[in-house]
């Protein structure tokens, strides 16, 4: 078996739960965290590890947003995504 090695702009992601069909995917850039929405309309919250609301956006026709990731100390972060089809919360592991 091979080794697993964490580098310094690692993001390990975690779908805790869903309600909608199809989940949000989430990608570690240099500088953010580029989300790919199930939906085009609809809000998207970013909470830390106490369940401060860190930054949120309100989405209408896209389906993909940049998070900024910059300054934020390592820890476990939730992004929520909430439209009418329901709720999606996806937790992000950010190594510094």
């Amino acid at each position: 078996m091979g080794s697993l090695t964490w580098r310094h702009s690692d993001t390990l992601q975690v779908t805790i739960s869903s309600s909608t069909s199809l989940p949000m995917q989430v990608l570690a850039q240099p500088s953010a965290w580029e989300v790919h929405l199930p939906a085009r309309e609809g809000q998207l919250l970013l909470y830390d590890s106490r369940g401060q609301l860190l930054w949120h956006a309100t989405v209408q026709g896209t389906s993909t947003l940049s998070v900024p990731r910059q300054g934020l100390p390592a820890g476990i972060y939730t992004l929520v995504w909430r439209s009418f089809t329901g709720i999606t919360t996806q937790k992000v592991l950010h190594l510094e």
